[in-house]
């Protein structure tokens, strides 16, 4: 007997293999194809382009929505408790973290959740983990394309600043201690426009009406829906800015599940909204762009992205002239997915930039593509300001860096 059970322990050996080596083909073929949907997206190979996110979709699985962003969120918070745990920062911080940021992204989570799916959001089965698990393991190979193209990016950059003049080569440095209160401090003053967005929540339902009824339909958002809508997108702050990758993650739905939908379960848009989902940032090398840089500078993230452009295209003004094509990409789940001045991609494609140009040429944002940048500087340069006499920003705590030059 002893002997009889060998080549049956031989098989089982090599069945665990082979199961292993398809998971590995898997990982593969989802790198791969994601390399092609970026390289098709960029040369506008739309036809390609379409294709690579179909080989894309038949690596996932499908998972309902409410577990999939239930172990989101779980699995989002213990990787930054872990994270911020690698990184160094003070017991002081990361309490803070903790508190106001990850314990409220955790439970408001959960609640809304509770309020859109009910029970379902329970559903956890071993087939749904499973399931989860499969299209989180292939989001991580599609996520190994932005990090090798951060790499990329970040050598090449070495290799420029090697032939710049040597009063141009080095870094500027802050404390952490600046860099930490300033993340504080931002978070405070989001958390402080979501009670603004509270009490102003009869404009929100109010912007969102005024889009529909130009649209010709008939959807409401009732006051309980919105603030049930402000107080989940607030409590998300937690969530870094996302790089917009190609539109992979919008057509292969379980991993736009996975990554993305937190940004657009709400039926309005705010302006405290991370504009990513949780696990989004990751996915796309955890940047945007030069998002790393950006966030070592004290302040400079928040001026740049939270009060600026975020504030103009993610807040539903209760006027038609402030109408904007991101406004309908939320409220009315518009197929145009740049951020308010149409791509390429959306000329081309776009059902409704054909249907509603016209009859959205009542907004500026609409008929000019510069207005939207106008107005994010604008937005930048009056919030920058008045906080800068309120003795917050940049420039309180500029003296605090150091140089590191060559020359």
């Amino acid at each position: 007997m002893i002997f009889a059970s060998k080549p049956a322990l031989k098989d089982q050996e090599l069945e665990n293999l082979w199961a292993n080596m398809e998971a590995l083909d898997k990982l593969a073929r989802a790198h791969a194809f994601s390399w092609k949907v970026c390289i098709c997206y960029n040369t506008k190979s739309w036809e390609s382009h379409a294709q690579a996110s179909k080989e894309i979709q038949e690596l996932f699985v499908p998972v309902p929505t409410g577990p999939t962003l239930v172990l989101n969120v779980i699995s989002y918070v213990a990787l930054i408790l872990v994270l911020n745990w690698l990184a160094g920062f003070s017991e002081e911080y990361k309490r803070f973290i903790a508190l106001y940021s990850l314990l409220p992204t955790f439970v408001m989570g959960l609640c809304y959740y509770y309020y859109i799916f009910h029970q379902n959001m329970w559903q956890l089965t071993l087939s749904t983990v499973l399931g989860w698990l499969n299209n989180f393991a292939m989001a991580m190979a599609i996520s190994m394309v932005s990090f090798t193209q951060l790499i990329f990016r970040y050598f090449s950059l070495l290799v420029l600043e090697g032939v710049l003049p040597a009063e141009w080569q080095g870094y500027i440095t802050f404390p952490l201690s600046a860099i930490e209160s300033s993340v504080q401090n931002t978070m405070l003053m989001l958390y402080a426009l979501g009670l603004v967005l509270l009490v102003c929540c009869p404009l929100c339902c109010e912007g969102y009406r005024i889009v529909q009824d130009l649209l010709g339909r008939n959807t409401k958002l009732s006051r309980s829906e919105a603030v049930m809508e402000i107080l989940y997108t607030t409590s998300q702050l937690g969530v870094v800015l996302q790089l917009q990758t190609a539109l992979a993650m919008i057509q292969v739905q379980p991993l736009y599940r996975l990554v993305h939908l937190e940004h657009h379960i709400c039926k309005g848009v705010y302006p405290t909204t991370p504009a990513a989902g949780l696990w989004e940032v990751w996915m796309n090398g955890g940047t945007l762009f030069f998002c790393n840089t950006l966030a070592c500078v004290p302040y400079f993230f928040f001026h740049t992205n939270s009060c600026g452009s975020n504030v103009v295209a993610h807040s539903m003004w209760p006027h038609k002239s402030c109408i904007q094509w991101h406004t309908l990409h939320h409220v009315a789940h518009s197929d145009v997915y740049a951020i308010n001045v149409p791509s390429d991609n959306d000329e081309k494609f776009s059902r409704d930039v054909k249907q509603y140009r016209e009859r959205l040429q009542c907004s500026p944002f609409i008929r000019y593509s510069f207005v939207s940048d106008l107005a994010g500087f604008a937005m930048i340069f009056v919030v920058g300001f008045t906080l800068h006499y309120c003795g917050i920003g940049l420039f309180h705590v500029w003296n605090e860096r150091s140089l590191h030059f060559v020359a």
